[in-house]
């Protein structure tokens, strides 16, 4: 990133994006039903990973969680599957 540019923050709840977050692991994934209709997804860097791995609690100094939350829309290959369409939320 280059200096004096800030990353990027939730528009919800002001948090700084971390650089990389959408190549670490995914940790849950979720998909809700109307009326919320959205497909959600919990990532983790490789701090969390390894705590959740070894049942460490609480979450060691470093170990971040991330959630998405896109619109779920039909898809237009396959009739019975629904795809990620806008992000809608992280935090």
């Amino acid at each position: 990133m280059a200096q004096g540019v800030q990353p990027a923050k939730s528009p919800i709840y002001g948090v700084a994006i971390p650089e990389g977050y959408r190549k670490w692991e995914m940790i849950a994934p979720a998909a809700e039903a109307a009326p919320l209709d959205k497909l959600r997804v919990v990532l983790g860097n490789a701090a969390a990973v390894k705590a959740i791995e070894n049942s460490t609690l609480p979450f060691p100094d470093g170990a971040i969680l991330v959630k998405l939350a896109y619109k779920r829309e039909q898809s237009g290959e396959f009739e019975t599957a629904t795809i990620p369409a806008s992000l809608r939320r992280y935090r």
